[in-house]
């Protein structure tokens, strides 16, 4: 019961962050102030990559596995829409698409900081390849990680036999595309694999929050000494604090969670409960990622209340059926 309430609420928040995400998408494109210039892409490049985000956890339908030193994202081939010999490529897709969730963002913020400390050559139409390319390169480094280190191996292989197939009505392991860690196999040893891996993952995520926090720093600071008109002032204050809401939402439903389960498997002590939480997280991240933008930056806000207030909802009561047999008329 409790798997079918987390999978359509999975369904629905993904569903509603693919929609939320095409309307921003629409408003970036035909509603941006002219002042944004080269910004405008790089705006529309996230909200691109979040709506393939959502559209690849909707057709690969992932499972998450949690216990006492093991983690694992499962894509079991009879659920997803893919045809099961990409659902391992799928898999490792997927986890790259957090890293790029969090690279992303500490992009933006070292735009942002050049835009608003004059740097015409860095934020040029020249360098816009730079800017889109950087996400994928961090992407790629923990893609790799993934595809090295955290796959098959005699540990991992007796743990999925043990407590992930029965669950799974037996699945052949042959078939089950997956990615993730096995810290203490039960013999006492130590899967140096995992160990390897969440090394190199842990690197790739500490380069990207350093990157975020560092030029959101630099960039808040130039926004205070900014000089101009008051209206410029307004437009960069709110995209300052629509990316610093953005930033937010993947740090609180994706970091802070995979982070708290693999200090847990660290320690031994992972539980079931951390991959239903994890589940949802994901699925709430895709669901409000947009809305930041599309409610503290004005020109998009007052774009859609305009269209809200022009739908009309008009309610028809049915008329009362006329008795006419009280009168005696003829009907």
């Amino acid at each position: 019961m409790t798997s079918v309430i987390i999978s359509r609420i999975q369904r629905g928040c993904t569903c509603f962050g693919m929609l939320s995400n095409v309307i921003l998408i629409q408003l970036i494109w035909y509603n941006s102030p002219k002042s944004l210039g080269v910004y405008k892409y790089l705006m529309i490049y996230i909200a691109s990559f979040e709506l393939i985000f959502a559209f690849l956890e909707l057709v690969t339908v992932p499972d998450m596995f949690s216990n006492d030193s093991a983690f694992f994202v499962i894509i079991d081939p009879r659920k997803t829409m893919l045809a099961e010999g990409f659902c391992q490529m799928a898999a490792l897709i997927f986890c790259g698409a957090f890293a790029v969730s969090l690279a992303i963002f500490g992009v933006q913020f070292a735009y942002r900081y050049f835009v608003l400390t004059g740097n015409t050559s860095m934020t040029s139409k020249s360098y816009i390849l730079l800017w889109l390319g950087s996400p994928l390169l961090f992407a790629g480094v923990w893609t790799a990680s993934c595809a090295v280190f955290l796959t098959r191996n005699q540990f991992v292989d007796t743990v999925l036999r043990e407590e992930v197939l029965p669950s799974l009505g037996y699945l052949e392991i042959d078939r089950l595309a997956f990615v993730g860690v096995l810290f203490f196999p039960r013999d006492g040893s130590v899967n140096w694999d995992s160990v390897y891996g969440m090394i190199l993952c842990s690197c790739v995520l500490a380069s990207t929050e350093f990157i975020m926090f560092f030029f959101a720093i630099k960039s808040y600071l130039a926004t205070r000494r900014l000089m101009g008109s008051l209206k410029l002032k307004r437009l960069q204050w709110q995209l300052f604090y629509a990316i610093v809401s953005q930033a937010s939402i993947p740090i609180l439903f994706m970091q802070i969670p995979i982070t708290a389960i693999y200090i847990s498997t660290l320690f031994n002590s992972s539980s079931p409960i951390f991959d239903q939480v994890q589940a949802v997280t994901v699925s709430f991240y895709l669901a409000t990622d947009a809305l930041p933008t599309i409610f503290i930056v004005k020109a998009y806000r007052e774009v859609l209340l305009d269209y809200c207030r022009c739908i009309q909802i008009k309610i028809v009561w049915p008329r009362k059926r006329i008795e006419a047999d009280s009168s005696g008329a003829p009907t």
